[in-house]
């Protein structure tokens, strides 16, 4: 199975060769290749039609596919695609450019807490359960607080990703402020 991360939404809403059934080409040399030159060709295209000036595909599949039964144990196959440029420098696209993904990267903290909440070797390491309901300042101690001591005692997981905490918006913490650091 594929996984490509870091396309922006708009490309999988597109008709793409991802919708294709995928087929593993028959050729060895082929099929170590986790981006097919039809694929890095289609990215290409995108990243022209909607002015990109950068961006960073991964591609994730579970080695020895060929193999009927996989275990936990199997390896993974990674490879990267880097398009375009990073910086006004010209200094390119890596595997390791960052990029601000707004309000993309709630799901991934979504996600996180999920693992965290499953994780039963977490569980044994803490000694209690993390559960969805499991209040923020269990988790966080003397690192939480709000200005309003009812939310912040009373706070769970599930409200911080729900945004039912009453914090603020933060639209415009991302530009600079005369006063630094303080003021933002």
């Amino acid at each position: 199975m594929l996984a490509f991360l870091a396309l922006f939404p708009a490309v999988l809403a597109l008709t793409t060769p991802f919708q294709q059934p995928f087929s593993l080409p028959k050729d060895p040399d082929a099929r170590r290749k986790l981006i097919p030159p039809h694929i890095d060709a289609f990215i290409r295209e995108q990243q022209a039609y909607w002015n990109s000036s950068g961006l960073a595909v991964a591609v994730v599949r579970r080695s020895g596919l060929d193999e009927p039964r996989h275990s936990p144990e199997d390896e993974w196959d990674v490879e990267f695609g880097s398009y375009g440029v990073a910086r006004a420098d010209g200094t390119p696209v890596s595997p390791d450019t960052l990029f601000a993904i707004a309000s993309d990267s709630k799901l991934f903290t979504a996600v996180g807490v999920g693992l965290l909440v499953k994780n039963e070797s977490l569980r044994a390491a803490r000694g209690t359960e993390l559960r969805w309901d499991t209040k923020v300042k269990d988790v966080l101690g003397s690192e939480w607080g709000l200005m309003d001591e009812d939310m912040e005692n009373g706070a769970t997981l599930q409200d911080m990703l729900s945004h039912r905490t009453g914090m603020p918006r933060h639209d415009l913490s991302g530009f600079a402020r005369k006063g630094g650091l303080v003021e933002m």
